[in-house]
């Protein structure tokens, strides 16, 4: 259509200048001594616009000749352009395919090319890795590694990743590090050296970095469960040592953590577990004195006391407010045990039981049928506490 528009234009130019001639009787007169030279103004208005077009011609080919080496090179970047593009594309395709030689043999050849994206080496990499052809995976990455690259920090964040999954957590969490120092508010960063530092069992670091994490909105359960192990880890460790350094622990939490269930309830465990009873029932009564919960209350009798009078009494009183609470009825059951009360303890461990049937109930009633010399009742109870225990799992 533009093309039409360009000849009506054209044509119509044509008409106006001939019928303008037509009634225009001018000429022109050029004298170069001793020359002469007279012609009709239309004719000499033609060979203007005719010279005109000429000279346009010619510059156009001098400019065109002056610019033939840039537009040669032009013309072969854009086919190298046009091949590079075709090779991604395909090394693109063969990854997703999980193709890995035919994808790292064309980003391979990519990389050869003029003008190769650095994308290749990415690819190149990751399908290396799961041919699990680790020099070369680690050579391509090598070739990323300039300081002036913007792909330098992400050939280096891969390289943590793939060294995380091949389990070289040391040399990736070094890797992570040296990343942080670089980019700090990076939270990305931040949660891998939390994964790693898990992995690698260092417990102080992962409460630091969970805290920092928290600090940034992370994931709150997911830092919840990081931090729990960490403190749990800590706790198991450090209790054999002294109570004192268990209990410095416990402190780097945070007042509602240490209130928390989910964190309680596995700390007092470990506790009881190394005969810190002490330290557990403290952390209980806390935790239960700021907000009730069955699950410690069913912890508070689960350790031997020698004085088991002053820690009834405060059971008991709990019972007024929580009658119906098969948890501490199990504890109260486990105290009456502690302080050979025989009657009050079957009197709670069956009322437990009625409430819930657990595995801890019923070990608790077979020690009690086994300290009143029931011996085949006992062994009926364990029975019992072995198929509850299995069924839970």
């Amino acid at each position: 259509m533009k093309g039409i528009l360009w000849l009506l234009l054209l044509f119509s130019t044509a008409v106006g200048f001939a019928l303008a001639t037509l009634h225009h009787s001018g000429y022109v007169v050029m004298v170069y001594p001793p020359w002469r030279v007279e012609m009709a103004l239309s004719f000499f208005t033609v060979l203007l616009l005719a010279g005109l077009g000429v000279f346009y011609l010619l510059v156009r080919l001098a400019i065109g000749t002056l610019n033939l080496p840039a537009t040669v090179r032009a013309y072969h970047t854009r086919r190298h352009e046009g091949k590079n593009r075709h090779l991604l594309e395909t090394s693109l395709i063969a990854w997703f395919e999980q193709r890995y030689n035919r994808a790292e043999k064309t980003a391979a050849e990519l990389l050869q090319q003029p003008h190769a994206p650095a994308l290749a080496g990415l690819i190149a990499a990751l399908s290396a890795h799961q041919l699990k052809a680790w020099d070369r995976r680690d050579g391509y990455l090598a070739e990323l590694d300039h300081p002036d690259s913007p792909w330098a920090l992400p050939a280096a964040i891969t390289r943590a990743s793939l060294w995380t999954e091949q389990r070289r957590y040391a040399e990736a969490l070094d890797e992570v590090q040296r990343l942080r120092r670089v980019d700090r508010r990076n939270a990305a960063l931040a949660l891998s050296e939390l994964k790693l530092q898990h992995q690698l069992r260092n417990w102080p670091a992962v409460l630091d970095l969970s805290k920092e994490l928290a600090d940034r909105d992370g994931n709150e359960l997911m830092l919840q469960q990081f931090r729990r192990q960490a403190i749990v880890a800590l706790m198991r460790k450090q209790a054999a040592d002294q109570t004192d350094t268990a209990r410095n622990s416990w402190k780097r939490l945070s007042p509602e953590e240490q209130i928390h269930p989910d964190f309680v309830a596995p700390v007092v465990q470990v506790l009881q577990d190394t005969g810190h009873c002490a330290l557990a029932r403290e952390l209980l009564d806390e935790a239960l004195t700021a907000h009730w919960d069955s699950r410690l209350a069913a912890l508070y009798g689960g350790c031997h006391s020698d004085d088991p009078t002053p820690l009834l009494e405060k059971a008991e009183n709990w019972l007024k407010q929580h009658p119906q609470d098969a948890g501490l009825l199990r504890s109260l059951g486990q105290l009456c045990l502690d302080a050979q009360l025989w009657g009050k303890a079957e009197h709670y461990l069956k009322q437990s039981l009625a409430l819930a049937e657990t595995s801890a109930t019923l070990e608790a009633l077979g020690r009690l049928e086994e300290k009143s010399g029931r011996p085949q009742a006992a062994c009926e109870h364990y029975r019992s506490a072995l198929r509850a225990s299995a069924q839970r799992d």
